[in-house]
């Protein structure tokens, strides 16, 4: 039944409006093969052919220009009730607000908040400053960020944090790769921490040895590496599920060690004396709730 995949209805509008799955993955920064099950999967709950796929790209078959008609009237009207909805609730700011995240938050969670919060408050300035979780603090006990997106961040007097969600770690591979994952290497970000185990000595506790790990200093280049077919990869799940979705990672589940293990936890942090800021606790608000759904 259509219902139950409306979800992949942008997907369909997408790949219409740029002529091809290629083109539309590609502007979209999605994987095609997941683009491709989208459209089948819709195709499939309609029993019909929605596009004829060729050389040149694709043609709307009499069934799916049907549904495009439809679907972008759908995708149209879904923006105009968010808008009303946004209207209802607008306080409006200004000036800038920098916001500081490691980086695999910052690429896959902050774009799309960006946007949200620039819907609603297109006068504030949003700078995104990157760094790992110990110098975020540092940066926010300095002054020079307003509130940060960290990973178990430190008991300070002046800073007051709120967990925005935990996560755990898994181990993953490209997907197709039929070489068995101990003759690659595996690839982990060493100082990652849950609790007081970091990653390099829970690999040493599992029994890989030193030799077979390569290490990088941030998860987005370690998904980077597992994509490129160097090896599997020690990954937070959130970090990974979009690319699994897309059909580009496979969780290795034939790995006890390595499946889901430890805690991921993120928080958001401001300093104390500037809880009563109405702009950054407007921002840290719809933060909260966007990163915890």
């Amino acid at each position: 039944m259509l219902e139950k995949h409306l979800e992949k209805l942008k997907d369909f509008v997408g790949v219409v409006q740029h002529g091809s799955i290629r083109a539309y993955a590609v502007r979209s920064k999605l994987a095609q093969p997941g683009v491709s099950r989208n459209i089948q999967t819709l195709e499939s709950a309609l029993e019909t052919q929605l596009l004829i796929r060729g050389q040149q790209g694709v043609n709307l078959t009499a069934t799916g220009s049907i549904l495009f008609e439809y679907a972008r009237d759908i995708l149209d009207e879904t923006q105009i009730i968010e808008e009303r909805i946004l209207d209802l609730d607008r306080e409006s700011f200004e000036g800038s607000l920098t916001l500081g995240s490691y980086s695999s938050i910052a690429s896959y969670l902050l774009p799309e908040f960006v946007k949200f919060a620039n819907r609603r408050q297109h006068r504030i300035q949003f700078n995104i400053k990157t760094n790992t979780s110990v110098n975020l603090i540092e940066a926010l006990k300095a002054g020079s960020v307003d509130l940060v997106i960290t990973v178990d961040p430190p008991a300070v007097a002046m800073l007051s944090h709120e967990l925005l969600f935990a996560d755990v770690f898994s181990c993953f591979r490209v997907a197709g790769a039929e070489t068995p994952w101990k003759e690659r290497p595996c690839i982990i970000v060493p100082m990652a921490r849950f609790g007081a185990t970091n990653l390099a000595e829970y690999c040493a506790l599992a029994k890989i040895l030193s030799r077979n790990i390569f290490c990088c200093d941030d998860f987005e280049t370690v998904k980077a590496m597992i994509e490129s077919g160097v090896g599997c990869g020690i990954l937070p799940l959130r970090v990974a599920t979009p690319r699994v979705e897309s059909g580009n990672l496979v969780e290795m589940r034939d790995l006890p060690k390595l499946h889901r293990f430890g805690e991921h936890r993120i928080s958001l942090s401001v300093r104390k004396h500037r809880s009563d800021d109405r702009k950054i606790r407007w921002v840290a608000q719809h933060l909260e709730s966007f990163l915890k759904a």
